[in-house]
């Protein structure tokens, strides 16, 4: 008996095709948002703290998580410079215990990155930091770089747990649970998890460092503007894949042999101080988002 249903090549060509426009548009359950919307990169900052909001604080003297009592996020930073030098050189350290953007004995940028989780009901997982090089007059660009994070931030908080009178110290204040829905699968201490997270990572690693070292004939004569363009990859608790906005930075790229001022120390007079004085306010980025 002959068979009369053999497969066609191009029938065989069709279902590939179908199925793989199926898998790539989250038929496997994940998705993609580089939007910003689900997940906000907020940008590069010099330190990795919260400052605690007493506005926000509870009644009982606690901190309230969440977007609403997070705190205020620290100063932010807009660029650095990277010194050239020999391949695998050594730099001038420029980080401290308390300004974490800067270079490391290694050759390294480093700074603290932000993000802040809008997902009701689901925590964040970031896993990744994708940065791309851009040197205007170049005609070479550098590589770029996929940098290993592990940062998790909690869900997003209810704008809606205000009081009667506007006032979030209210304990007794209605909460839809819209950070803890009825549905979500996360256990109750992802309460007490931030929506926003912070981590010091190599922005610039010393392998670009010496890539921009090797080819310094294919580039523009130091000194001269390299940009970063920044985002973070990773997964939320419901298994979805998300990107967060991208953001750019600038940095200064000078040689080896120039050499970086330094800021004048000298004994203040009786009477008088030198440095920030009492008072003086540090605008907070927290506000631009």
């Amino acid at each position: 008996m002959r068979a009369t249903n053999l497969k066609k090549p191009g029938a065989m060509l069709v279902a590939a095709i179908v199925s793989w426009f199926a898998i790539s548009c989250g038929g496997n359950g994940a998705s993609n948002n580089d939007q910003g919307m689900s997940v906000t990169f907020l940008g590069l900052f010099g330190s990795a703290s919260l400052a605690n909001n007493n506005n926000n604080a509870g009644g009982g003297g606690g901190i309230s998580l969440g977007q609403l009592g997070c705190g205020q996020l620290p100063a932010g930073v807009s660029g650095g410079y990277i010194q050239l030098g020999a391949v695998g050189s050594q730099t001038i350290p420029t980080i401290t215990e308390d300004i974490l953007s800067g270079s490391d004995f290694a050759g390294n940028y480093l700074s603290v990155i932000g993000i802040q989780n809008n997902l009701y009901g689901q925590a964040y997982r970031a896993e990744r930091v994708l940065v791309d090089y851009f040197i205007p007059g170049a005609s070479i660009q550098p590589p770029s770089v996929s940098i290993p994070i592990s940062l998790i931030a909690g869900p997003a908080e209810s704008t809606s747990r205000v009081g009667a009178g506007g006032n979030n110290n209210n304990n007794n204040a209605p909460d839809p649970g819209i950070r803890r829905p009825i549905f979500t699968s996360l256990p109750p201490s992802f309460s007490n998890l931030c929506n926003r997270a912070l981590s010091q990572v190599p922005i610039v690693p010393s392998s670009v460092r010496d890539w921009l070292i090797i080819n310094q004939g294919q580039l523009p004569a130091p000194p001269y503007l390299m940009e970063a363009n920044i985002r973070v990859a990773g997964i939320s608790s419901a298994g979805d894949r998300i990107e967060t906005n991208d953001a750019s930075v600038v940095f200064d790229v000078i040689p080896a042999s120039f050499t970086i001022p330094q800021t004048p120390t000298a004994a203040p007079a009786e009477g008088s101080s030198i440095g920030v004085e009492e008072g003086d306010v540090v605008e907070d980025l927290d506000d631009t988002f």
